[in-house]
């Protein structure tokens, strides 16, 4: 598609994009990170000293660089106007998720994007530990999936400092189901296969008393969800930002021959895990802990997926997990939120 020579790639989002994306990029031989777009001047040219590479506020210059991909880390809201942007120069693009503001955003982007490279970064499904547990699962150590519950309450930077941001406004798609909830829906469907129906209930007391004066809408901080697989599985969820003084990431994953559980209550939300699977017996089949990193725990899980999309990108074909799967994630976050205001079970139906 393009020989040996470097891939050239822009980089849109000047905090997650500048922090992870752009040292993880640089980490690959053949991909030079040719320049970075925001939206604030004062920022741009802060990141733009800090990492020597240029960086526009103006779409149309950054756009006439002669790109091959695009890395995309922008709030929910932004995510769309971008991609059609990338998408009107046919520009492979990796996004961090969610896929947008809602479910019909997410589907409108997977459907334009059908003949061309994405990739999602649902990062945790990178990590040793969760690949170890996938493998575990598909090789049949634990037997039929039978339930897996996941607990993941922690309390945000924002919480923690009585911020009010995006993050914490639904308006603007804030909120824990997106902001946890996306990569817990993804991994669960990962291991345990298609959702058909599911049960939930959001709270958003928390975040109500950041609110700023006038019409602003918090959202939600706790969210619990019940899903059924069509493999007969269960799972239940319980995940929440604004817990003080709490960190805690736990899935136990349980199957007719054994029990999986995978663990971190480390302030490093991605190097900190530990996998362990036993037997039926007692017997302990697998110990995996994270392996140790310097520097950024979120750079390797990263650096996995941007490999493969850059491969991908050369040879013209298709990553996993890509719009797709995006567009899934959101169908299950809006189904969540429906189930949640009337109180009802919601029937999943969707494309995989």
């Amino acid at each position: 598609m393009m020989g040996e020579r470097p891939l050239r790639l822009g980089v849109v989002g000047l905090g997650f994009g500048a922090d992870v994306h752009v040292p993880a990029f640089n980490l690959l031989p053949d991909v030079k990170v040719v320049a970075l777009l925001g939206k604030n001047a004062d920022k741009a040219a802060i990141v733009e000293s800090r990492l020597g590479i240029p960086v526009f506020t103006d779409p149309e210059h950054f756009f006439a660089l002669s790109l091959d991909a695009v890395s995309v880390a922008v709030p929910p809201g932004q995510v769309e106007a971008v991609v059609e942007l990338c998408h009107a120069y046919r520009l492979p693009v990796l996004c961090e998720k969610p896929l947008g503001a809602n479910m019909p955003a997410a589907q409108r982007m997977a459907r334009r994007y059908r003949d061309l490279t994405t990739a999602l970064d649902f990062e945790f499904a990178e990590l040793t530990t969760f690949l170890a547990l996938f493998d575990a699962i598909h090789a049949r150590k634990l037997g039929d999936l039978r339930h897996i519950q996941v607990t993941w309450l922690t309390e945000s930077w924002v919480h923690r400092n009585g911020t009010w941001s995006w993050k914490t406004d639904a308006d603007r798609y804030g909120g824990v189901l997106n902001l946890f909830g996306t990569h817990v829906l993804y991994l669960m469907e990962w291991l345990a296969g298609p959702v058909v129906a599911l049960r939930a209930r959001m709270d958003s007391r928390v975040t109500a008393h950041l609110k700023p004066d006038g019409d602003a809408r918090a959202a939600e901080d706790l969210v619990h969800a019940t899903f059924d697989h069509a493999s007969g599985a269960v799972t239940s969820i319980t995940i929440g930002n604004a817990n003080p003084g709490l960190t805690a990431h736990r899935w136990i994953v349980a199957g007719s021959a054994g029990t999986a559980v995978i663990e971190n209550s480390t302030r490093d939300y991605m190097g900190g895990f530990r996998l362990v699977v036993t037997s039926a017996r007692g017997d302990t089949l697998l110990d995996v802990c994270e392996p140790v990193t310097d520097g950024d725990g979120r750079l390797p899980p990263f650096k996995r997926l941007a490999e493969r999309f850059v491969a991908a990108v050369r040879a013209g074909a298709a990553c996993r997990p890509g719009f797709g799967e995006g567009a899934r994630v959101q169908l299950l976050v809006d189904a969540i939120r429906q189930a949640a205001s009337n109180n009802r079970i919601n029937h999943v139906r969707g494309p995989l």
